[in-house]
């Protein structure tokens, strides 16, 4: 049997559909975990996992490995920019959090904590992502 091109194309799109559907559920799984971490760091439920008795700051030679990185920064992001984030946080509010350049949960942590002000469950949309405006603020403040 042969399908017409109007049979293709509703194939076609109901494969796509079925496709975005299936990432979109996995994509959901995986944040809802990264979410649930975060939070049991949060509420002290379990211990850092970055916390292993003291503070990490990268060398030079490391940092200037690290790609630049682009805003908005990201849960998991690895850059000159996150390291810039780490710096200015330590700054700050006198924290001691790790300057390597990785975005993990002690730097989601501290900005939950001490940039916003407070915790909530949902932490996804203010956590996961800091523009360049929060950065220059949270910089600007080290003054």
């Amino acid at each position: 049997m042969k399908l017409t091109t109007n049979e293709k194309i509703i194939y076609g799109v109901g494969l796509g559909l079925v496709a975005l559907t299936v990432y979109i559920v996995i994509n959901r799984k995986r944040k809802a975990k990264e979410i649930k971490a975060i939070n049991d760091i949060l509420d002290s439920k379990v211990a850092d996992p970055n916390k292993d008795g003291g503070q990490v700051i990268i060398q030079k030679s490391v940092y200037d490995k690290l790609p630049d990185g682009k805003f908005p920064l990201k849960f998991k992001d690895i850059s000159k920019k996150v390291y810039d984030l780490q710096k200015a946080l330590n700054v700050k509010y006198s924290l001691s959090i790790d300057q390597d350049g990785k975005f993990g949960q002690s730097t989601a942590s501290a900005l939950c904590k001490h940039y916003f002000g407070s915790c909530f469950t949902d932490v996804q949309s203010r956590l996961y992502e800091i523009d360049n405006n929060q950065l220059t603020e949270i910089k600007a403040r080290n003054n």
